[in-house]
């Protein structure tokens, strides 16, 4: 039969509690390094290429933070999500068609590779959560939990019409 019993409570092969950090897999490209479980990623010096994250998203609605510890001088940083995977060490978070990204320095999004003015630039300890709702197609983001371009979001293309039919973190020197 089908019918339940216990308590409901997790055990150690059923976990409540996943959290998405960086994959070190997917680091072909930008040849980063990851130090405190793979929530710390540190790329090189004027890298653009992207890094992920361990989740890939499909339905519903998700949340996600990240915090810029370090500015970069002589390059950009991106945060944002993508349905893609990187050819080349100039595939940054926002350069393909089914990739979104914030420009850190500007606010700018970007996405295939073309840029629009949208929110505040990201500034050094910012934390900045983003919000994706594959429900309706629309990615946000917030600096310090004030979402940014007055709550408007950007438009994605549904998860199952991109090549890979999920969502990723991104993250991108």
């Amino acid at each position: 039969t089908f019918a339940t019993s216990g308590t409901g409570t997790p055990t150690y092969d059923n976990p409540s509690n996943n959290f998405c950090t960086g994959n070190p897999l997917d680091n072909y490209y930008a040849g980063s390094s990851f130090a405190n479980g793979n929530c710390t990623i540190t790329t090189g010096s004027s890298q653009e290429p992207m890094n992920t994250g361990t989740f890939g998203l499909s339905a519903g609605k998700w949340y996600c933070e990240s915090k810029l510890t370090q500015v970069p001088t002589s390059s950009n940083s991106f945060i944002g999500i993508t349905a893609e995977v990187a050819t080349s060490s100039t595939d940054f978070p926002g350069n393909g068609e089914f990739s979104w990204s914030i420009l850190g320095q500007t606010g700018n999004l970007y996405n295939d590779g073309s840029s629009s003015a949208y929110g505040g630039a990201i500034g050094l300890n910012d934390v900045v959560g983003w919000y994706l709702d594959l429900d309706n197609n629309k990615w946000y983001y917030a600096i310090d939990g004030v979402i940014q371009a007055s709550g408007v979001g950007a438009s994605i293309t549904a998860a199952a019409s991109t090549p890979t039919g999920f969502y990723f973190p991104a993250w991108g020197d």
